[in-house]
C-alpha cells in the first residue's frame, strides 16, 4: 500500500478503502511466527497490541521506556499532540495509528504522521472510527535515505501521567546514552 506524503499539512495518508486489507497478528496462533489474518481496514475483530515495553531500554531511574503505547479511544474522540522541545539532531515526529480512520486537516487515514518541523505547535487528530483504540509512538527521519524510521532497539517514550489527565512523552529515537530528549510532546484525548 503506498504512501503519500502530504508536505503541506505535515501528515503521511494512505486514504482507505473498504477493499483493502491489512495483515494483523492473529492472536491465537502468535507462537506461529508469520502467520496472519487478513482483515479489511474498517474491520471491528481489528487487534491492535497493548502498551508495549522496550526491554532492552530504561529510563534514568530505572523505569521502563515505551516503546508503543495504546490508548483506548472512542469514535468520535481527538487526540491533540502538542510539541514541548525537539531535539536538533534529527527531524523527529509523533505516528498514531487506528484500524479505524482518522482525520487530520481534511485528511483520512489509519495513520497519521505529525512532523514537528512542519506542525510545530502539533496538531488534532479525529478519531472518525477508532476500533476503540489507538496506538502512539515516535519516529524519526535521520536523513540516511531510510525515511521514516520508529521502533528501534534503542527507541523508546518515558510516560508521565499530568494532573489535567494528558500525558507527556519523552522519547529516544536510537543511540546507546538514552537521554529521551529527541522529542518531547504531550498526548491528550477528548471523548466525545
Amino acid at each position: 500500500m503506498p504512501n503519500r506524503a502530504d508536505a503541506t499539512a505535515g501528515v503521511n495518508s494512505i486514504h482507505p478503502r473498504a477493499d483493502v486489507t491489512m495483515d494483523i497478528p492473529d492472536r491465537s496462533k502468535a507462537h506461529l511466527l508469520g502467520r496472519s489474518k487478513q482483515l479489511t481496514s474498517h474491520s471491528t475483530d481489528a487487534w491492535l497490541p497493548p502498551r508495549t515495553e522496550n526491554s532492552h531500554l530504561r529510563g534514568p531511574d530505572g523505569e521502563p521506556a515505551i516503546k508503543m503505547d495504546s490508548l483506548d479511544v472512542a469514535d468520535g474522540s481527538t487526540v491533540s499532540i502538542a510539541f514541548e522541545s525537539v531535539g536538533p539532531r534529527w527531524r523527529q515526529g509523533v505516528l498514531i495509528a487506528t484500524n479505524g480512520v482518522l482525520e487530520i486537516d481534511g485528511i483520512a487515514d489509519r495513520i497519521v504522521t505529525i512532523w514537528a518541523d512542519e506542525q510545530p505547535l502539533g496538531g488534532d487528530i479525529f478519531a472518525r472510527e477508532s476500533v476503540g483504540r489507538v496506538l502512539v509512538y515516535n519516529v524519526w527521519d535521520s536523513d540516511r535515505g531510510k525515511g521514516r524510521e520508529s521502533l528501534s532497539y534503542t527507541s523508546g517514550m518515558l510516560i508521565e501521567e499530568l494532573p489535567d489527565g494528558s500525558r507527556r512523552h519523552r522519547c529516544n529515537d536510537i543511540g546507546r546514552d538514552p537521554d529521551f530528549t529527541s522529542v518531547v510532546f504531550r498526548l491528550s484525548v477528548q471523548q466525545p
